[in-house]
């Protein structure tokens, strides 16, 4: 079972009902440490198209996803009106560039998304985030509350935590996991489909080999590997992810005293967003298009 959150706040504002059907764009974002972060950006076109604020969205994709994993419910019915997503590749994901001076704690996600959305120069906004795109989405909110609009979490209602007695030995598991990595060979697929079958592994958390096949092109890079008798060489693929990003409810809804909040749960994995986007789509657009956001939205 996987669950669905939202809130906003409403006020009064007209709807606009015509727009033309849209395909994504590729865009590139240069920060100011030089990082390159990439994404996928859909806009409903035709003649002076303009979203409303709360179907203007950026979209947090999940731990060890990319912005590919939105395709299958931006693909399903967005409702009557013009919309705007831009799905990131967060970095270390997909084709974004890797950090290389600085950790993948989660502000740093917000610090980049804070220098994306001053380039596209949005002034309000909403969010959607999956997972840890969820919990990123989250802290964003709670730090640019006079920017979002709304928050739609999809299987998250905010960052992992853990007690202040448990901190020195995360710490250590840390340093011994960044250590290791170092001997630690990267996976290798020789075809895409067998990295499509690896990505559906993992019980809950896994994904069907047809939809994991959609992370596939922004999710791997060739790669070669030399055999055991050290001559033949075959080509193959593996994980366009930094490697470093792989050593990293209910309660917390009484946690939200601003805005309006509600929680919906539908049957299905962790990313049953991918795997089941009708079912998704029919409990979110419903829901967005029925926002009325003239003000400062309080999460």
């Amino acid at each position: 079972m996987s669950t669905i959150s939202s809130a906003t706040s409403a006020t009064t504002s007209p709807h606009n009902t015509n727009h033309a059907a849209f395909a994504p764009e590729e865009r590139s974002f240069q920060l100011r440490n030089g990082l390159v972060i990439r994404a996928k950006h859909w806009r409903s076109t035709g003649p002076e198209v303009t979203p409303r604020d709360c179907r203007r969205f950026l979209a947090f994709h999940g731990y060890l996803d990319n912005a590919g994993s939105f395709d299958p419910i931006l693909l399903e019915q967005l409702g009557p009106e013009p919309v705007e997503i831009l799905a990131l590749d967060l970095a270390g994901h997909g084709t974004s560039d890797h950090r290389t001076s600085e950790d993948y704690a989660l502000w740093r996600y917000i610090e980049d998304a804070d220098q994306i959305v001053e380039q596209l120069g949005w002034q309000r906004h909403a969010i959607i985030g999956h997972s840890m795109g969820g919990a990123i989405s989250t802290l964003y909110a709670g730090l640019f509350e006079s920017r979002v609009t709304l928050c739609v979490l999809l299987d998250n209602m905010g960052p992992l935590t853990r007690s202040v007695e448990d901190q020195p030995q995360h710490l250590l598991e840390h340093i011994a996991d960044k250590k290791n990595l170092l001997t630690k060979r990267s996976a290798f697929h020789p075809t895409v489909e067998s990295a499509c079958q690896a990505r559906s592994q993992g019980g809950a958390y896994g994904i069907a080999p047809e939809f994991a096949e959609l992370l596939m092109p922004r999710g791997l890079r060739p790669a070669e590997k030399t055999l055991e008798d050290g001559k033949t060489v075959i080509q193959g693929w593996t994980w366009s992810t930094d490697r470093l990003l792989t050593i990293l409810l209910n309660h917390r809804m009484d946690w939200i005293h601003k805005g309006k909040l509600e929680v919906t749960s539908v049957p299905g994995k962790h990313s049953v967003h991918m795997e089941n986007a009708p079912l998704v789509a029919s409990k979110i657009i419903p829901w967005i298009l029925a926002q009325d956001v003239g003000q400062v939205a309080k999460l």
